[in-house]
């Protein structure tokens, strides 16, 4: 009974308690095999945990030795300078219904703080678990949690937003789909900045792994804090954004200017007629309005109807300058280290922290083998789409989050 290291014979039973907690969909056959597939990919497989000693997922087993409660933990290497630093990032956090008295959420989380690594994370953790977080000593950090969209197909987007949010729209968008596309080829053929255009003088080549780690320092000079990335752990990371695409190509690039000056590089997935994402952005000082400029031309090119991301702090002035909007999600990014340094990097924005060194790249997604209405007899749209249609998040039920924030607290007198 109590905390423990996550083993692989425990996938089933740790496959099951998450569908349990926040599934929607009936279990399957071939939704367990994805589940399975899935949990030894992003927590054994991932060459940045896999090399990393103490910083491993957890569980937290009843009496009985069975498992109640489970904390995805990754390991990530930072640096500051020439100095080096362990960050272990946290995801997936369920605990059984029936085991929500028990402190169980707070057991797991306590025994993640107390690891070995100089910096905790999390990157998509709901209220409960961020007033537990903070209870513990974590802080949010706001400006790491703030996302930027750039409308490009306005009346599609539209669409594609309420598809995600309402089952009656997403029933509808088939039919809806020829409507809001005639109304946004109206709307881009009115001249405007809404329309976007490519930077002049600039051109692009494809960026591989091993490119990327010999261009990304240079775009980093300001940044205190910076993913130490290596080739192994990139390409994995790549190639499970390849997957996360469903088909949607990714855009990894090189962007420089006329005289051959390298400006910055971003990766990006640029479906057509959904929602695109930048996955990571950096540029020189110099290149930053070009950069940004160039991949939303890329993304509108490629038919995209929206692309957004992570807020980069030094690119919030390109971003703003390509009518890109900035918003917060309902989801909180909490830190917690034991270097002040470490925390005043991002309280500066002078850290970066992207989409391929967060939860983004290790959430759950179903393979297309997976077909849960084929044993329910109906068409009806999967509910378990919104797995991976939301963006994960740590799901703890409030009552032990509260009686542990009760607990912490001293009693006022």
């Amino acid at each position: 009974m109590g905390v423990r290291g996550l083993r692989e014979s425990d996938l089933p039973e740790v496959a099951n308690l998450h569908h349990r907690v926040t599934g929607e969909s009936p279990w399957t056959p071939g939704l367990d095999a994805a589940y399975e597939r899935w949990f030894s990919e992003v927590f054994f497989r991932d060459p940045r945990s896999a090399t990393t000693e103490g910083v491993e997922p957890l569980v937290h087993t009843d009496e009985r030795g069975v498992i109640d409660g489970f904390l995805g933990v990754s390991a990530r290497r930072m640096r500051m300078g020439s100095r080096s630093y362990l960050a272990a990032l946290s995801s997936q956090f369920v605990v059984a219904p029936e085991a929500r008295s028990k402190l169980v959420a707070f057991q797991l989380l306590r025994s993640l703080l107390t690891g070995p690594q100089d910096l905790s994370i999390a990157d998509g953790a709901n209220e409960h678990s961020a007033r537990l977080w903070r209870a513990l000593g974590g802080v949010s950090s706001h400006l790491y949690g703030t996302h930027w969209i750039r409308a490009l197909r306005p009346m599609s987007l539209g669409a594609a937003i309420g598809a995600r949010r309402r089952r009656a729209v997403a029933l509808a968008r088939p039919l809806a789909s020829p409507v809001t596309r005639a109304l946004d080829e109206v709307l881009l053929r009115v001249p405007g900045p809404h329309r976007p255009a490519a930077p002049a003088g600039i051109r692009a080549e494809p960026l591989t792994p091993e490119a990327f780690i010999e261009h990304a320092p240079r775009f980093c000079e300001r940044d205190a804090l910076v993913p130490d990335h290596d080739v192994a752990s990139l390409r994995w990371a790549l190639s499970r954004a390849t997957d996360l695409g469903r088909g949607a190509p990714l855009e990894c690039s090189l962007v420089r200017a006329a005289d051959g000056e390298p400006l910055g590089l971003y990766v990006a997935t640029l479906p057509a007629g959904e929602l695109a994402t930048a996955l990571h952005v950096a540029a020189s000082e110099r290149g930053q309005e070009p950069v940004v400029r160039y991949l939303v031309h890329r993304a509108f090119r490629r038919g995209s109807v929206s692309i957004g991301g992570r807020v980069h702090p030094p690119l919030m002035r390109a971003l703003s300058t390509a009518f890109a909007l900035f918003h917060a999600r309902s989801t909180h990014m909490l830190i917690q280290a034991r270097r002040p340094e470490l925390i005043e990097a991002f309280d500066r924005g002078v850290a970066t922290f992207s989409h391929l060194d967060g939860e983004w790249c290790i959430r759950f997604l179903p393979s297309d083998d997976v077909d849960p209405r084929a044993e329910r007899g109906g068409d009806r749209p999967w509910r378990g789409r919104a797995l991976r249609d939301r963006p994960p998040r740590d799901v703890a039920s409030p009552r032990p989050t509260e009686r542990a924030v009760r607990v912490l607290q001293p009693r006022s007198t």
